[in-house]
């Protein structure tokens, strides 16, 4: 049977040694930096998405002369619950059959 040697030993030793601190050092510093990274351009993407799609789905119409209009989809009717003021109560009535 063979014995380990002294050496060899410290050597495994410092090795796991080694990969612990590597390890550390990925998690602390390197793996926040790409997670910026990777969500700096997801952001980025994201949000040109979204530009875009708020460039498509703008109704605008055309007048006679060429000039465009923009329709604000916001502009919406508001309800008679909406309108109802902070102390006011909505009533839904029914009607009663005779």
């Amino acid at each position: 049977m063979q014995q380990a040697s002294l050496v060899g030993t410290i050597y495994i030793i410092l090795i796991i040694v080694a990969i612990y601190y590597a390890f550390r050092l990925f998690r602390r510093y390197i793996f926040p930096w790409l997670m910026r990274l990777f969500l700096r351009r997801l952001q980025e993407r994201m949000s040109d998405q979204m530009h875009n799609y708020q460039q498509q789905s703008r109704p605008t119409e055309r007048t006679a002369d060429g000039t465009e209009i923009v329709v604000d989809p916001a502009a919406k009717k508001t309800s008679s619950r909406s309108q109802l003021g902070k102390d006011d109560d909505y009533v839904d009535f029914e009607e009663l059959s005779d």
